[in-house]
């Protein structure tokens, strides 16, 4: 993603805070031939000094498929966003602008399974039964 340098948020705690306010985020892979997207929600795992995504995938998405923990993947969450008018602006002549805020993640996802895989259900169940 182009960051102008200006608009750059260097803050790991403000990347952080969106993805937990917009918790719900595109998980693109290569895949074979195209990219693979899927829209899961996700939670922060913050485990030793180091902060991981968890999401739960259905079996049936032949996405995970991808997870061997060395391909490396992109996490995509927006935050708020919205139209920018020329009309705006005290000087004329200005083009119009989309002003918007967005994470991007990438690291290489890997599937969990056992004990594991229930204790993250859990959280995740928990985390979104609370707004429910």
């Amino acid at each position: 993603m182009y960051i102008p340098p200006h608009f750059a948020q260097p803050d790991d705690g403000a990347s952080r805070a969106l993805i937990a306010a917009h918790p719900f985020g595109t998980l693109i892979s290569a895949g074979e031939g195209a990219p693979f997207a899927t829209h899961l929600p996700f939670l922060i795992d913050e485990r030793g000094g180091e902060a991981f995504l968890t999401a739960h995938m259905a079996r049936a998405n032949p996405h995970w498929k991808f997870f061997d923990g060395v391909r490396e993947a992109l996490a995509i969450f927006q935050g708020p966003h919205g139209y920018i008018s020329p009309n705006w602006y005290a000087n004329p002549g200005r083009v119009p602008t989309w002003n918007y805020v967005a994470v991007h993640v990438t690291g290489a996802p890997r599937i969990v399974g056992g004990e594991r895989a229930h204790e993250m259900l859990a959280k995740l169940a928990a985390a979104f039964e609370r707004g429910a």
